[in-house]
């Protein structure tokens, strides 16, 4: 989730500094100020959300296979 949500802050956020007044000088806001980052953690977390899916579907038909058959 915090991949997500980090990278809608990338989109959201014009830039990926801001001035600080009190130091005088810029400040970083965001994680990275690239956006390879973001590309990465997204691939490996829907790559993740993928296995998952199919995982959960073999799980199911496996036990819903007995019956297919009386089913039809």
């Amino acid at each position: 989730m915090a991949t997500v949500v980090s990278t809608f802050q990338r989109a959201i956020y014009q830039k990926a500094y801001y001035f600080d007044p009190v130091a005088g000088k810029q400040k970083l806001v965001l994680v990275d100020a690239g956006y390879a980052l973001y590309f990465r953690n997204l691939a490996i977390g829907f790559r993740g959300l993928r296995l998952e899916c199919c995982w959960s579907r073999g799980t199911v038909f496996n036990r819903l296979q007995a019956d297919f058959a009386e089913e039809l």
